[in-house]
């Protein structure tokens, strides 16, 4: 009898560790497909100029975007944007290229 309530005592825990096991996969996959859904937005919404002193009404690209070839993340109306913002997106170009480089190791 006593050996029959330790075998049922690890066979409640197996399932326990199990059940939270599956929580954990599904709590993983919702926010993986939120984070989808959120890309998939922002790449559906109008782009804007990372430069804040960009002449652009709302700073809204129309047409024509270029972006920043190091870390991808900034886009810019014109070259002329893009150059008079580099010393504001230095340090967050930076930061950016870096966090990418330490995942992909």
């Amino acid at each position: 009898a006593h050996r029959s309530s330790q075998q049922g005592m690890m066979r409640h825990m197996e399932l326990k560790y199990e059940n939270k096991l599956k929580a954990m996969e599904m709590k993983y996959e919702s926010k993986y497909q939120m984070m989808n859904d959120r890309i998939i937005v922002l790449e559906n919404k109008a782009k804007l100029c990372f430069n804040m002193q960009c002449s652009l009404p709302q700073r809204e690209i129309k047409r024509g975007c270029l972006y920043c070839t190091r870390c991808g993340v900034a886009n810019y109306c014109s070259r002329a944007c893009q150059t008079s913002d580099w010393r504001n997106h230095q340090e967050y170009c930076n930061r950016n290229v870096r966090r990418t480089e330490s995942r992909a190791e």
